[in-house]
């Protein structure tokens, strides 16, 4: 999600989370992590790895899963840190992708919402339903007029098939998400709702002061964080 810097004009915060999850598939915990715009986002993979860490030291997991949206460096980052993770790419941004094709191979939009939930529900409920859809993409695409944008949808999706194929089926078996909801839950309330109000501008110190409050108030920590300070810096005041 953007922020407007201080003479710099708009700029991506980062939003990540670590959440747990029981057997069953309920959400147990969320770490939030909040982080200024930053050159390939170091610190916040730092923050991520350090949750990561902090926590399987703690428990075993059966399964890891590693969420986002199709943007490279995320992805590069998890095969080195995490290669035995399941690796899946966040299943509402491949439908929004999904939808912008059913827009440019349909004028009809009726047609163009059939054939929309069709493949999404092929994605979501069947065993590689990534390459089915795939192949429905280029079915249509025959028939279609020559477009750079129907390329460049494709295109994700094919660079995305390893991170679609099987995984949301079988994440569903096992009751694991499928979505990053909370992630783009974080983007709001962690970023949005107080940082891109009317007229605001930041500095990168000052955003992040904000946004490290923020996460620390998300995240169930507010308390923690306060005894921990205390106890470093005023030690005859802490608990």
């Amino acid at each position: 999600t953007s922020v407007l810097i201080r003479q710099q004009g708009w700029k991506h915060a980062t939003a990540g989370t670590v959440s747990t999850y029981d057997s069953q598939g309920n959400r147990l915990d969320t770490v939030y992590i909040g982080r200024m715009p930053e050159r390939a986002k170091v610190q916040a993979k730092r923050l991520l790895e350090q949750e990561v860490e902090a926590i399987t030291e703690k428990h075993d997991f059966k399964y890891t899963v590693c969420i986002a949206d199709g943007a490279r460096d995320l992805w590069l980052f998890f095969r080195k840190k995490y290669p035995n993770a399941i690796h899946v790419v966040d299943f509402f941004h491949v439908c929004e992708h999904l939808s912008r094709l059913s827009e440019l191979f349909f004028s009809d939009p009726s047609e163009a919402k059939a054939w929309y939930n069709k493949q999404k529900i092929v994605l979501k409920e069947e065993p590689e339903g990534a390459s089915k859809v795939i192949r429905a993409v280029r079915y249509r695409r025959s028939k279609a007029k020559h477009n750079p944008e129907i390329e460049s949808e494709l295109k994700y999706l094919q660079r995305n098939r390893k991170r679609m194929n099987l995984n949301y089926f079988e994440l569903q078996q096992n009751n694991l998400p499928i979505g990053s909801g909370v992630v783009e839950a974080a983007c709001k309330n962690l970023i949005g709702t107080r940082m891109k109000k009317s007229g605001m501008r930041w500095t990168v110190n000052g955003g992040q002061t904000i946004l490290t409050l923020r996460s620390l108030i998300l995240s169930n920590r507010w308390e923690q964080f306060w005894e921990f300070f205390l106890n470093r810096h005023f030690p005859e005041f802490g608990t």
